[in-house]
């Protein structure tokens, strides 16, 4: 039983027990925390930061 759902999953892609998933693993790496950041910094210095009068 647990070894079809094993290939159930695997076949959905789904994250495994006990496997490390790729995904997550990009979320939490520096890279794509730099990455985000830059990306935010980005968007804000494009805002017109002109005051309202």
């Amino acid at each position: 039983m647990y070894g079809q759902l094993i290939r159930l999953w695997t076949a959905r892609g789904s994250t495994l027990p006990g496997v490390p998933d790729p995904e997550w693993q990009r979320l939490v790496s520096y890279r794509h925390h730099q990455e985000e950041t830059e990306r935010t910094l980005r968007i804000l210095h494009l805002r017109d930061t002109t005051p309202l009068a």
